[in-house]
C-alpha cells in the first residue's frame, strides 16, 4: 500500500509539474518548480522504497538481515523527514520573496497614483485660473 502510494505521489508531482511549466515563461519559477518537483519526487520515491522495506520485514527469518531492513526503514523516515522539511524551507522562502516584490510592486503603483493625483489637480488650478482671467 505504501509502494503504491509512493509512486502514485511521484506521477502526481510530475503531472503537477507539466501542468505549471506549460505556460510560465519565467525561468527563475521554472527553475524553481523543478528544484521542487525533484525535492517532492525524491520524497515520494523514498516513501515507495520504505513501503518495500516494511514488506521484506514479514519475509525475512535471519535476524541480521531483520536488524538492517529496520536500520534501513529508520534511516528512510529521517531523511523523508529532513527532505519534507526542506521543501517545507524552499517553499516559505519563494512565497516570501513573491511577497516582497508584489509589496514592491504595489508600492510603486501607490507612488504613481499619488504622482497622477498631484498633477491632475496641479492641472485642474491651471485651468480654473485661466478660466477666472
Amino acid at each position: 500500500m505504501t509502494f503504491a502510494a509512493g509512486i502514485i505521489l511521484v506521477l502526481r508531482h510530475l503531472h503537477v509539474w507539466r501542468c505549471k511549466t506549460d505556460g510560465s515563461t519565467d525561468e527563475a519559477e521554472k527553475r524553481f518548480l523543478w528544484l521542487q518537483v525533484r525535492r517532492r519526487t525524491l520524497t515520494s520515491a523514498s516513501i515507495a522504497i520504505l513501503g518495500i522495506v516494511i514488506a521484506a520485514l514479514d519475509f525475512t527469518d535471519n535476524p541480521i538481515s531483520f536488524t538492517i531492513l529496520v536500520c534501513a526503514s529508520f534511516l528512510l523516515i529521517l531523511m523523508i523527514f529532513v527532505l519534507a522539511s526542506l521543501d517545507f524551507l524552499a517553499v516559505s522562502q519563494a512565497v516570501r520573496i513573491a511577497e516582497n516584490k508584489t509589496g514592491k510592486a504595489a508600492e510603486r503603483l501607490v507612488q504613481e497614483y499619488h504622482r497622477m493625483k498631484k498633477r491632475s489637480e496641479r492641472s485642474e488650478q491651471n485651468n480654473s485660473a485661466e478660466n477666472s482671467k
